[in-house]
């Protein structure tokens, strides 16, 4: 193996823990902050309870995603969890939808002004329905974006490795 194609493979491999370590740490503070959610509210309902689940789950399946990509180098769940973070919506009155674990970088619209919104922060998440949601918007996250083509550019390497493995 040439010194090009050792370092693709060294710089592959620290991309695979790169994305590893963010997904680790947003889920991390996503779960942080439902936490410090339930227990700076003064009154907690036994739905709101039940309600919160939803993001527990999801930055539980983030951390995990996080450790199986570290661990093992597979993909699959990485790019499960960065599809599940691109798009943020909410229709009044209807049903709202955002997960973001990690950084976030959105660009949107409100859908009864036509006004643009750009956000940005670190995990955070909206779960609504009925009389809840308040506003219509629709984001696309584009940090999300960003890593769902590093993990398909990263996909294309380990394919191109194996392959060459195969023939050498």
């Amino acid at each position: 193996m040439s010194s090009t194609e050792n370092s693709s493979v060294k710089q592959t491999s620290s991309q695979e823990k790169a994305i590893a370590i963010y997904q680790i740490v947003g889920g991390v503070l996503g779960l942080v902050i439902t936490i410090l959610f339930v227990f700076g509210s003064p009154h907690i309902s036994s739905i709101v309870l039940v309600s919160l689940l939803f993001p527990v789950l999801l930055y539980g399946f983030s951390l995990f995603c996080g450790f199986t990509l570290y661990r093992s180098g597979n993909i699959f769940l990485s790019v499960i969890n960065q599809l599940l973070q691109i798009v943020f919506f909410s229709v009044d009155g209807i049903l709202a939808y955002k997960y973001f674990s990690g950084a976030y970088f959105s660009l949107g619209i409100n859908l009864l002004s036509s006004n643009l919104q750009v956000n940005f922060g670190i995990s955070t998440w909206e779960f609504g329905f009925g009389a809840y949601v308040q506003g219509s918007n629709f984001s696309l996250n584009l940090v999300a974006i960003f890593l769902l083509f590093r993990l398909g550019r990263i996909k294309k390497q380990l394919a191109r490795q194996q392959m060459e493995e195969k023939f050498t």
